[in-house]
């Protein structure tokens, strides 16, 4: 019986750490809590791409100070989708759902990073074939045989 009630207590003890490490995670300093509501408000007063600037360097504070709070990098990671940047946004999103595999949008995030993948990869073609329509050799000329020291 007392082998019994030690093997329970051990189970107990086990489980109440289990809970209070999970509770840690989740907590949130004060002053994370305040960049992440400075972000909430400048998406709200946000009106094109560019002005998502001041929400992601809120969010991105918040992220620094509170490195395991999921809802952060869920919120990072669209606002980077709205800014048009992709890469930095699917890396928030994956980092969203490391922090909260099991979260109930996980399938819809899942499908969100590879359509933002894809709309990265676009980028990346069209920048280089941006770059190789841009080189036009136009104009005069001219080539010299100029060497170092007046040679």
């Amino acid at each position: 019986m007392e082998k019994t009630r030690a093997i329970y207590m051990v189970v107990v003890l086990a489980v109440s750490a289990l809970l209070l490490s999970t509770v840690n995670t989740w907590a949130v300093s004060e002053e994370a809590q305040r960049y992440f509501d400075r972000g909430m408000a400048a998406v709200e007063m946000a009106k094109s791409p560019d002005d998502y600037a001041l929400s992601i360097k809120e969010f991105t504070q918040a992220a620094r100070l509170a490195p395991c709070w999921p809802d952060v990098y869920y919120n990072l990671g669209m606002v980077q989708e709205k800014a048009g940047k992709y890469r930095d946004a699917i890396t928030r999103l994956r980092q969203y759902l490391r922090l909260a595999p099991n979260a109930s949008d996980a399938e819809p995030i899942k499908s969100l990073v590879n359509k933002l993948e894809y709309k990265q990869e676009l980028l990346i073609t069209k920048g280089a074939e941006s770059q190789q329509r841009d080189i036009r050799f136009e104009g005069e000329w001219i080539i010299s045989d100029y060497q170092e020291g007046g040679n």
